[in-house]
């Protein structure tokens, strides 16, 4: 029997749902949301409260062909300078509606790529971050690692700034399958990050 007809018998094949990383989603979207929409909404959130924050970094060196994530090839930096300008100043305008006493208790950097950026630039970052809201005692900062896109000069930065797990994205060790979905990542390569990351 093919494993996927019991998903597909309950009908979970063809149910259209929004993806599980999108917040609001999709079908949330309207026209009527405006910027005093969204300000009200972040003015609504409780005094005190911990709240999760998600950067994503839409970009990568090389577009794997399974992945559905909004993100973009680059092969310079160039346009990783307009976009970190215009993530810090959504950061600072975020901010600025939150109430008082509002800290971060999980910080989640995805992507794309977030380890594209330069050691300097993701030093930026995460300051901006840093200084976006005060972290919690036990705040949780995640960022997703593609290992043949890191150093240890960016492990450092990450370190430097409170980074308490990484997650690295592995589809499969096979070259061939590697080869086929477009993620060439070499299994000595994975264990070496995973060693750095230690």
């Amino acid at each position: 029997m093919n494993p996927l007809e019991p998903l597909r018998n309950l009908g979970l094949l063809d149910a259209r749902v929004p993806r599980y990383t999108s917040y609001p989603p999709a079908n949330h979207f309207a026209g009527g949301v405006t910027a005093g929409t969204l300000a009200d909404w972040l003015e609504s959130v409780p005094e005190n409260k911990d709240i999760s924050l998600y950067v994503h970094v839409p970009y990568c060196r090389n577009l794997c062909w399974f992945c559905a994530c909004r993100t973009q090839g680059t092969a310079t930096d160039r346009p990783l300078v307009p976009y970190l300008a215009t993530l810090k100043a959504e950061l600072d305008l975020v901010s600025r509606h939150l109430p008082e006493g509002v800290r971060l208790g999980h910080i989640h950097l995805g992507g794309g790529t977030p380890t594209i950026l330069p050691p300097e630039m993701l030093a930026d970052l995460c300051e901006s971050i840093r200084a976006f809201r005060p972290w919690s005692e036990s705040t949780e900062f995640s960022v997703e690692i593609d290992p043949t896109e890191i150093d240890a000069a960016r492990i450092g930065v990450l370190a430097d700034y409170g980074m308490t797990r990484a997650s690295i994205g592995v589809q499969d060790f096979d070259p061939v399958v590697q080869e086929a979905i477009g993620r060439r990542q070499p299994y000595d390569l994975t264990r070496d990050v995973t060693d750095m990351l230690r």
